[in-house]
C-alpha cells in the first residue's frame, strides 16, 4: 500500500508526481472513481504551491469515509486567494474549480507556511456516475 505522504519537487514536475501518487492511492484504496476530480484538484493546488513559493511542498493523503483528503503543505505564509482574470488567461481558475468540485476545502496557517486542503467522497464525486458514453445519449436529446 502506497504512503499517505510524499515531498514534491520545488519544480514544474511537482504536479506529475503528485497526480501518479494521488492515481495509486486511490487504486490501492479501492477509490478509483475519484480519480479524475482528485487528481484535478491535487494538481491545481500543487501548480499554484510551486508558483507562488520556491520550496518543497509536501502531500498528504488522508482516508476519510467514503473518500480521501488531499493537503499540500507549503512555505507561503499566505492564504488562497481567488483573483479575477480575463477569460483568456492560462491560470486563475484553480480555486474556482476547488470550490466546484470539492465536497469541502480550506487551509490551515502552519509554523512554517499552510496547509491547504480538500476532500472528495462517492457521494458527492460529479463525475463518479460518468460511464464515459454519457455524450451519446445527450447527443441523441
Amino acid at each position: 500500500m502506497i504512503a499517505g505522504d510524499v515531498d514534491l519537487p520545488a519544480d514544474a514536475s511537482a504536479a506529475g508526481h503528485a497526480r501518479r501518487h494521488v492515481r495509486s492511492w486511490l487504486r490501492d484504496h479501492d477509490l478509483e472513481q475519484l480519480t479524475e476530480t482528485a487528481t484535478l484538484l491535487t494538481s491545481e493546488l500543487v501548480t499554484n504551491a510551486v508558483l507562488h513559493t520556491s520550496d518543497v511542498a509536501r502531500l498528504t493523503l488522508q482516508s476519510v469515509p467514503g473518500g480521501l483528503r488531499v493537503e499540500i503543505q507549503d512555505a507561503s505564509p499566505a492564504g488562497p486567494v481567488r483573483r479575477r482574470h480575463s477569460p483568456r488567461a492560462t491560470t486563475g481558475r484553480g480555486l474556482a474549480l476547488l470550490a466546484e468540485l470539492a465536497d469541502t476545502w480550506g487551509w490551515e496557517p502552519q509554523a512554517t507556511g499552510k496547509v491547504v486542503w480538500f476532500t472528495v467522497t462517492t457521494a458527492a464525486d460529479p463525475w463518479a456516475a460518468y460511464t464515459g458514453t454519457d455524450w451519446l445519449a445527450e447527443a441523441q436529446l
